[in-house]
Protein backbone atom coordinates (compact mmCIF):
# COMPACT_ATOMS: atom_id res chain seq x y z
CA UNK A 1 0.00 0.00 0.00
CA UNK A 2 2.89 2.36 0.67
CA UNK A 3 4.24 1.55 -2.83
CA UNK A 4 1.03 2.44 -4.31
CA UNK A 5 0.77 5.78 -2.11
CA UNK A 6 4.38 6.41 -3.18
CA UNK A 7 3.56 6.22 -6.86
CA UNK A 8 0.58 7.60 -6.92
CA UNK A 9 2.22 11.02 -5.06
CA UNK A 10 4.42 11.03 -8.30
CA UNK A 11 1.77 10.66 -10.52
CA UNK A 12 0.00 13.76 -8.84
CA UNK A 13 3.14 15.54 -8.71
CA UNK A 14 3.86 14.74 -12.77
CA UNK A 15 0.40 15.66 -13.61
CA UNK A 16 0.46 19.42 -11.70
CA UNK A 17 4.06 20.04 -13.48
CA UNK A 18 2.70 19.22 -16.41
CA UNK A 19 -0.74 21.47 -16.18
CA UNK A 20 2.01 24.34 -14.87
CA UNK A 21 4.46 24.14 -17.75
CA UNK A 22 1.51 23.69 -20.33
CA UNK A 23 -0.19 26.89 -19.05
CA UNK A 24 3.50 29.05 -18.86
CA UNK A 25 3.80 27.70 -22.36
CA UNK A 26 0.22 29.08 -23.33
CA UNK A 27 0.83 32.19 -22.23
CA UNK A 28 4.35 32.97 -23.57
CA UNK A 29 2.55 31.77 -26.76
CA UNK A 30 -0.08 34.69 -26.30
CA UNK A 31 1.67 37.43 -24.93
CA UNK A 32 5.03 36.58 -26.42
CA UNK A 33 8.60 36.41 -24.76
CA UNK A 34 9.15 39.96 -23.27
CA UNK A 35 5.19 40.87 -23.21
CA UNK A 36 2.80 41.00 -19.93
CA UNK A 37 -0.56 40.03 -20.25
CA UNK A 38 -3.32 42.85 -21.34
CA UNK A 39 -4.53 44.16 -17.62
CA UNK A 40 -0.44 44.46 -16.58
CA UNK A 41 0.42 46.25 -19.87
CA UNK A 42 -2.82 48.63 -19.72
CA UNK A 43 -1.46 49.13 -15.86
CA UNK A 44 2.33 50.16 -16.83
CA UNK A 45 1.19 52.62 -19.46
CA UNK A 46 -0.62 54.47 -17.12
CA UNK A 47 1.52 54.29 -14.87
CA UNK A 48 3.80 55.45 -17.33
CA UNK A 49 1.61 58.56 -18.32
CA UNK A 50 2.27 59.62 -14.89
CA UNK A 51 5.41 59.11 -14.51
CA UNK A 52 5.85 61.24 -17.64
CA UNK A 53 3.95 64.09 -16.65
CA UNK A 54 4.90 64.23 -13.24
CA UNK A 55 8.34 63.51 -12.98
CA UNK A 56 10.19 63.14 -15.76
CA UNK A 57 9.37 66.40 -17.42
CA UNK A 58 9.47 68.30 -14.42
CA UNK A 59 12.89 67.05 -13.96
CA UNK A 60 14.46 67.41 -17.48
CA UNK A 61 12.19 69.97 -19.29
CA UNK A 62 10.91 72.21 -16.45
CA UNK A 63 12.54 75.17 -18.78
CA UNK A 64 10.95 74.38 -21.70
CA UNK A 65 8.24 75.16 -23.79
CA UNK A 66 5.82 72.84 -24.98
CA UNK A 67 4.89 73.75 -28.58
CA UNK A 68 3.15 70.56 -29.40
CA UNK A 69 0.67 68.49 -27.63
CA UNK A 70 -1.63 65.45 -29.07
CA UNK A 71 -2.95 62.80 -27.75
CA UNK A 72 -4.23 60.08 -30.12
CA UNK A 73 -6.45 56.67 -29.17
CA UNK A 74 -4.59 53.72 -30.77
CA UNK A 75 -6.28 50.20 -30.59
CA UNK A 76 -4.53 46.63 -30.66
CA UNK A 77 -5.65 42.85 -30.29
CA UNK A 78 -5.09 43.37 -26.38
CA UNK A 79 -7.45 46.48 -26.15
CA UNK A 80 -7.05 50.29 -26.56
CA UNK A 81 -4.28 53.11 -25.22
CA UNK A 82 -3.42 56.51 -25.35
CA UNK A 83 -0.11 57.38 -27.43
CA UNK A 84 1.28 60.81 -26.51
CA UNK A 85 2.93 63.40 -28.62
CA UNK A 86 4.98 66.05 -27.25
CA UNK A 87 7.21 68.77 -28.70
CA UNK A 88 9.74 70.76 -26.58
CA UNK A 89 11.19 73.80 -27.17
CA UNK A 90 14.49 73.92 -25.46
CA UNK A 91 15.52 76.98 -23.98
CA UNK A 92 18.70 78.90 -25.22
CA UNK A 93 22.14 76.94 -24.67
CA UNK A 94 20.41 73.72 -23.54
CA UNK A 95 21.83 70.63 -25.22
CA UNK A 96 18.74 68.53 -26.71
CA UNK A 97 21.73 65.87 -27.02
CA UNK A 98 22.48 66.20 -23.20
CA UNK A 99 18.71 66.32 -22.59
CA UNK A 100 17.37 63.31 -24.44
CA UNK A 101 20.27 61.31 -22.59
CA UNK A 102 18.81 62.16 -18.88
CA UNK A 103 15.21 61.53 -20.17
CA UNK A 104 16.80 58.36 -21.40
CA UNK A 105 18.76 57.45 -18.30
CA UNK A 106 15.76 58.44 -15.77
CA UNK A 107 13.27 56.35 -17.77
CA UNK A 108 15.38 53.60 -17.34
CA UNK A 109 15.71 53.79 -14.10
CA UNK A 110 12.08 54.61 -12.52
CA UNK A 111 10.30 52.89 -15.64
CA UNK A 112 12.64 49.38 -16.24
CA UNK A 113 9.96 47.32 -18.27
CA UNK A 114 9.94 50.28 -20.70
CA UNK A 115 11.76 50.66 -23.74
CA UNK A 116 13.27 53.87 -24.72
CA UNK A 117 14.07 54.06 -28.67
CA UNK A 118 16.17 57.71 -29.58
CA UNK A 119 16.97 59.10 -32.69
CA UNK A 120 18.03 62.71 -34.07
CA UNK A 121 17.12 64.97 -36.89
CA UNK A 122 19.19 67.61 -38.48
CA UNK A 123 22.14 66.75 -35.76
CA UNK A 124 19.81 68.60 -33.16
CA UNK A 125 16.21 67.52 -32.69
CA UNK A 126 16.04 64.42 -30.98
CA UNK A 127 13.42 61.97 -30.66
CA UNK A 128 12.40 59.51 -28.10
CA UNK A 129 9.86 56.95 -28.12
CA UNK A 130 8.95 55.00 -24.96
CA UNK A 131 7.56 51.40 -25.84
CA UNK A 132 5.30 49.46 -23.17
CA UNK A 133 5.55 45.40 -24.73
CA UNK A 134 4.30 46.70 -28.50
CA UNK A 135 2.96 49.58 -27.60
CA UNK A 136 4.13 52.97 -28.48
CA UNK A 137 2.91 55.47 -25.24
CA UNK A 138 5.05 58.51 -25.91
CA UNK A 139 6.57 60.35 -28.61
CA UNK A 140 8.83 63.29 -27.52
CA UNK A 141 10.96 65.72 -29.56
CA UNK A 142 12.98 68.23 -28.47
CA UNK A 143 13.85 70.77 -30.03
CA UNK A 144 16.86 73.27 -29.50
CA UNK A 145 16.91 77.08 -29.38
CA UNK A 146 19.87 78.04 -31.42
CA UNK A 147 21.75 81.15 -30.83
CA UNK A 148 23.91 83.33 -32.71
CA UNK A 149 26.86 81.69 -31.23
CA UNK A 150 28.09 78.98 -33.68
CA UNK A 151 30.01 75.96 -32.93
CA UNK A 152 33.90 76.53 -33.64
CA UNK A 153 34.10 76.64 -37.55
CA UNK A 154 36.06 73.65 -39.41
CA UNK A 155 39.45 73.67 -40.58
CA UNK A 156 37.65 73.89 -44.23
CA UNK A 157 34.13 74.67 -45.95
CA UNK A 158 31.60 72.21 -45.32
CA UNK A 159 30.17 70.55 -48.66
CA UNK A 160 26.41 71.82 -49.70
CA UNK A 161 24.43 70.02 -51.98
CA UNK A 162 21.47 72.25 -52.74
CA UNK A 163 18.63 70.66 -54.46
CA UNK A 164 15.58 72.64 -56.19
CA UNK A 165 12.53 70.17 -56.23
CA UNK A 166 9.42 70.77 -58.63
CA UNK A 167 10.83 72.22 -61.62
CA UNK A 168 8.70 71.58 -65.05
CA UNK A 169 5.78 73.40 -64.51
CA UNK A 170 6.82 76.77 -64.64
CA UNK A 171 8.66 78.54 -67.92
CA UNK A 172 9.73 81.33 -66.18
CA UNK A 173 11.67 79.17 -63.88
CA UNK A 174 14.67 79.10 -66.37
CA UNK A 175 15.27 82.61 -65.74
CA UNK A 176 14.32 82.91 -62.16
CA UNK A 177 16.17 79.61 -60.80
CA UNK A 178 18.16 78.09 -63.57
CA UNK A 179 20.61 81.30 -64.28
CA UNK A 180 21.54 81.69 -60.57
CA UNK A 181 24.92 81.83 -59.99
CA UNK A 182 25.44 78.99 -57.56
CA UNK A 183 26.18 75.43 -58.04
CA UNK A 184 22.91 73.43 -57.96
CA UNK A 185 20.87 70.25 -58.72
CA UNK A 186 17.61 70.70 -60.22
CA UNK A 187 14.67 67.75 -60.31
CA UNK A 188 12.16 68.16 -62.97
CA UNK A 189 9.01 66.51 -62.99
CA UNK A 190 8.66 64.53 -65.87
CA UNK A 191 6.09 64.66 -68.22
CA UNK A 192 5.65 68.42 -66.96
CA UNK A 193 4.90 71.07 -69.64
CA UNK A 194 9.09 72.62 -69.40
CA UNK A 195 10.49 69.49 -68.51
CA UNK A 196 12.34 69.02 -71.74
CA UNK A 197 12.93 72.18 -72.04
CA UNK A 198 14.64 73.63 -68.70
CA UNK A 199 16.23 69.85 -68.70
CA UNK A 200 18.15 71.19 -71.38
CA UNK A 201 18.31 74.89 -69.91
CA UNK A 202 20.06 73.58 -66.81
CA UNK A 203 22.63 72.06 -68.55
CA UNK A 204 23.04 75.11 -70.45
CA UNK A 205 23.27 76.70 -67.09
CA UNK A 206 25.83 74.27 -65.69
CA UNK A 207 23.25 72.90 -63.46
CA UNK A 208 22.97 69.11 -62.51
CA UNK A 209 19.75 67.39 -63.58
CA UNK A 210 17.50 65.10 -61.39
CA UNK A 211 14.31 63.20 -62.09
CA UNK A 212 11.97 63.82 -59.77
CA UNK A 213 9.79 60.82 -59.31
CA UNK A 214 6.63 61.69 -57.11
CA UNK A 215 4.67 58.56 -55.48
CA UNK A 216 5.76 54.74 -55.26
CA UNK A 217 7.39 53.30 -58.38
CA UNK A 218 5.61 49.89 -58.54
CA UNK A 219 7.66 49.26 -62.25
CA UNK A 220 10.64 49.42 -63.57
CA UNK A 221 10.01 50.64 -67.05
CA UNK A 222 8.15 53.23 -65.22
CA UNK A 223 11.24 55.00 -64.10
CA UNK A 224 12.90 54.42 -67.36
CA UNK A 225 9.95 55.84 -69.44
CA UNK A 226 10.77 58.88 -66.92
CA UNK A 227 14.22 59.65 -67.18
CA UNK A 228 13.70 59.84 -71.20
CA UNK A 229 11.10 62.37 -70.51
CA UNK A 230 14.33 64.32 -68.21
CA UNK A 231 17.00 64.26 -70.86
CA UNK A 232 20.47 64.79 -69.38
CA UNK A 233 19.68 63.40 -65.36
CA UNK A 234 22.71 62.42 -63.76
CA UNK A 235 20.45 61.25 -60.67
CA UNK A 236 16.43 59.97 -59.83
CA UNK A 237 15.06 61.66 -56.75
CA UNK A 238 12.82 59.80 -55.10
CA UNK A 239 10.12 61.01 -52.49
CA UNK A 240 8.56 57.72 -52.04
CA UNK A 241 9.72 54.30 -50.96
CA UNK A 242 10.32 51.91 -54.44
CA UNK A 243 9.27 48.19 -54.87
CA UNK A 244 11.15 48.31 -58.17
CA UNK A 245 13.95 49.80 -59.21
CA UNK A 246 15.52 48.50 -62.69
CA UNK A 247 19.06 48.02 -60.83
CA UNK A 248 21.32 46.97 -64.04
CA UNK A 249 20.21 50.05 -65.52
CA UNK A 250 21.41 52.47 -63.46
CA UNK A 251 24.01 50.65 -62.82
CA UNK A 252 24.85 50.79 -66.97
CA UNK A 253 24.19 54.86 -66.58
CA UNK A 254 25.87 55.43 -63.78
CA UNK A 255 22.98 57.02 -62.30
CA UNK A 256 22.62 57.60 -58.54
CA UNK A 257 19.29 57.89 -56.49
CA UNK A 258 18.41 61.03 -53.31
CA UNK A 259 15.68 59.84 -50.79
CA UNK A 260 14.11 63.54 -50.60
CA UNK A 261 12.79 62.21 -47.48
CA UNK A 262 15.60 61.17 -45.71
CA UNK A 263 13.68 58.59 -44.56
CA UNK A 264 12.79 56.06 -46.80
CA UNK A 265 13.41 51.85 -46.46
CA UNK A 266 12.23 49.37 -49.10
CA UNK A 267 13.62 46.09 -50.10
CA UNK A 268 14.27 47.75 -53.37
CA UNK A 269 16.11 50.01 -52.15
CA UNK A 270 18.59 47.73 -49.98
CA UNK A 271 19.03 45.57 -53.07
CA UNK A 272 19.87 48.53 -54.97
CA UNK A 273 22.15 49.34 -52.42
CA UNK A 274 23.80 45.42 -52.37
CA UNK A 275 24.46 45.85 -55.87
CA UNK A 276 26.46 49.42 -55.98
CA UNK A 277 24.06 51.68 -56.95
CA UNK A 278 24.60 54.61 -54.98
CA UNK A 279 21.73 56.49 -52.29
CA UNK A 280 22.21 59.61 -51.04
CA UNK A 281 19.47 61.20 -47.86
CA UNK A 282 18.18 64.37 -47.49
CA UNK A 283 20.17 65.92 -44.23
CA UNK A 284 17.20 69.23 -44.66
CA UNK A 285 14.25 70.48 -45.85
CA UNK A 286 14.99 74.10 -46.07
CA UNK A 287 12.01 76.77 -44.61
CA UNK A 288 12.61 80.41 -44.41
CA UNK A 289 14.33 81.46 -41.62
CA UNK A 290 16.69 78.33 -41.35
CA UNK A 291 19.80 79.98 -42.25
CA UNK A 292 21.18 80.19 -38.52
CA UNK A 293 20.38 76.43 -38.74
CA UNK A 294 22.30 75.97 -41.73
CA UNK A 295 25.30 77.50 -40.53
CA UNK A 296 24.92 75.52 -37.26
CA UNK A 297 24.83 72.13 -39.27
CA UNK A 298 27.66 73.22 -41.84
CA UNK A 299 29.45 73.51 -38.24
CA UNK A 300 28.96 70.05 -37.17
CA UNK A 301 28.61 68.12 -40.19
CA UNK A 302 31.15 66.80 -42.91
CA UNK A 303 28.36 67.52 -45.59
CA UNK A 304 25.06 68.38 -46.35
CA UNK A 305 22.38 67.49 -48.40
CA UNK A 306 19.54 70.29 -48.51
CA UNK A 307 16.17 70.40 -50.62
CA UNK A 308 14.17 73.50 -51.19
CA UNK A 309 10.60 73.31 -53.12
CA UNK A 310 9.64 75.88 -55.85
CA UNK A 311 6.21 75.37 -54.21
CA UNK A 312 7.79 77.67 -51.36
CA UNK A 313 8.57 80.49 -53.57
CA UNK A 314 9.58 82.68 -50.10
CA UNK A 315 11.86 79.90 -48.74
CA UNK A 316 13.27 78.85 -52.17
CA UNK A 317 14.23 82.85 -52.67
CA UNK A 318 15.58 83.33 -49.28
CA UNK A 319 17.86 80.70 -49.67
CA UNK A 320 19.24 81.47 -53.59
CA UNK A 321 19.64 84.69 -52.68
CA UNK A 322 21.93 84.14 -49.13
CA UNK A 323 23.54 81.62 -50.67
CA UNK A 324 24.39 83.37 -54.05
CA UNK A 325 24.86 87.11 -52.36
CA UNK A 326 25.92 86.34 -48.59
CA UNK A 327 27.57 83.12 -48.78
CA UNK A 328 28.64 81.93 -45.15
CA UNK A 329 32.71 81.12 -44.95
CA UNK A 330 31.62 77.65 -43.34
CA UNK A 331 29.73 76.60 -46.68
CA UNK A 332 30.18 75.56 -50.28
CA UNK A 333 27.73 74.87 -52.69
CA UNK A 334 28.14 71.56 -54.79
CA UNK A 335 26.02 69.61 -56.60
CA UNK A 336 24.76 65.98 -55.62
CA UNK A 337 27.27 64.58 -57.34
CA UNK A 338 30.12 66.39 -56.13
CA UNK A 339 28.95 65.88 -52.56
CA UNK A 340 29.07 62.10 -53.44
CA UNK A 341 32.52 62.02 -54.75
CA UNK A 342 33.70 64.00 -51.40
CA UNK A 343 31.76 61.68 -49.54
CA UNK A 344 33.20 58.94 -51.02
CA UNK A 345 37.10 59.58 -50.42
Amino acid sequence: MKRIAIGVGIAIALCVGIYQLSFFFAEKMIYGESEAPPNAVESTASELERLVVETLVPAVLKDATLIEDATEERIDDMGSWNSISMSWQLPEGADSDRSATRLMTLTAEMAPQTRVYRSSQDAFVEDLRIYVGKRLTHHLRLVPTLSDRLPPAPNRPTHLALVVLGLGNDGAESRTILQRKIPMSVGILPYSPFALRQARDAVRQHKEVLALIEGPLKEKETLLKALLAVPNATGIALDAAPTQLPVDKLLEGNLYLLDVQGEIESSALRDADNAGVPILRLDHAFSEGDTLRLRHLARVSEGLIVTASVDDQASLNSLLDWLENDPPREIRPVFVSEFMDYANK
